[in-house]
């Protein structure tokens, strides 16, 4: 589904409940995503044939792709130096193909290397996504290349829909293509004038996120709209997450720093602050019991809840959100395992 900038990208894939997506800014290289009859795309012991079936976006804009030999292939060569490549397309078995292997290829400087990997082709549509390092940085071009399936007969039929190669570490969501490399503008999300819902001097913070790895330094944060007085979260690139109370420019309280149990799947967490009582929940344990009573009060009351560390610019988060819920009260020890119990 498309969406017009300032409305939500709400995600389904992980269920009936949505999640916001946030991503980084993405460009998809391929510049016929969907085309794969142009001349762009290479066609080895194969044929396409356009507008077969019904596609992932629910028209009909799905190719199939025939196995007229032995080693059918497609691949578009792209410019691009970057040494680690995201590469996603959509496949569907068809007949006799379900179940057999798939391959995609990253491709270095017309084949100067070529590293790939295997899928099962299903009865259903399916995202196959790989993000593939080089052993060098190409000096001009990558390749995207698809194998489906692997060790062919000849009239092995597979549907195709929405290539995709990225300068990214992990694959995101689809863009579209029609003749030219496509950008989409980074995701970022803020509210201000919450002050009313915002504890001040006591409160609770509580998050249910999902966050990719390999995307650097990432924060969430209840703030005064400047980084002077805030409460923020901050998860570093290894998924280690630790929290900091500043007030008045003065870091007054940092918590220790704890592994994410689930990486790349949701965690519940939740902070508690008041004076002389401050505790990290992660997925229903207590990780951080710590007196801190130089907190609160901010110097500022806080007013801005940020999916970044107090502006759009600094360290913002990428990935799903379930839930955020702000507290005007600490919660107790036991109704934050309650609440962050997976």
């Amino acid at each position: 589904e498309e969406v017009a900038s300032n409305v939500p990208r709400l995600d389904y894939s992980d269920g009936s409940c949505p999640s916001l997506l946030l991503e980084p800014t993405a460009t998809n290289l391929i510049p016929y995503s969907e085309d794969f009859s142009n001349v762009a795309w290479q066609k080895a012991d194969c044929s396409i044939t356009s507008n077969s079936a019904i596609s992932p976006d629910g028209t009909l804009n799905a190719s199939k792709y025939t196995s007229n030999g032995l080693n059918p292939y497609l691949q578009e060569f792209v410019s691009s130096t970057s040494i680690t490549n995201s590469l996603s397309i959509w496949v569907k078995g068809v007949g006799s193909t379900i179940g057999k292997v798939c391959k995609i290829y990253a491709v270095r400087d017309s084949y100067a290397e070529a590293i790939n990997q295997t899928f099962n082709l299903t009865s259903e549509w399916q995202r196959i996504e790989a993000t593939l390092t080089f052993s060098v940085a190409p000096t001009s071009t990558v390749g995207f290349r698809l194998d489906a399936p692997d060790n062919a007969v000849i009239g092995d039929e597979v549907l195709v829909y929405g290539a995709q190669v990225e300068q990214n570490s992990y694959s995101t969501s689809y863009i579209k293509t029609i003749g030219t490399a496509q950008t989409r503008v980074a995701d970022g999300v803020n509210k201000t004038g919450l002050s009313s819902l915002i504890g001040q001097t006591e409160g609770t913070f509580f998050l249910n996120i999902k966050t990719p790895q390999g995307l650097g330094t990432k924060r969430i944060s209840l703030s005064d709209a400047t980084s002077a007085n805030r409460v923020l979260i901050q998860i570093n690139d290894a998924n280690l997450i630790t929290v900091f109370f500043i007030s008045g420019s003065a870091t007054v309280f940092e918590s220790n720093y704890f592994a994410l149990p689930f990486l790349e799947d949701y965690n519940k967490i939740g902070i508690k602050y008041k004076s002389n009582d401050f505790n990290l929940f992660i997925n229903g344990v207590s990780l951080d019991s710590d007196l801190i009573t130089a907190l609160p009060p901010f110097t500022v009351p806080l007013s801005r809840l940020g999916i970044d560390g107090s502006n759009v610019s600094d360290l913002p988060f990428y990935g799903k959100i379930k839930e955020i819920q702000t507290f005007k009260t600490a919660l107790t020890d036991a109704e934050l395992t309650s609440l962050t119990t997976i």
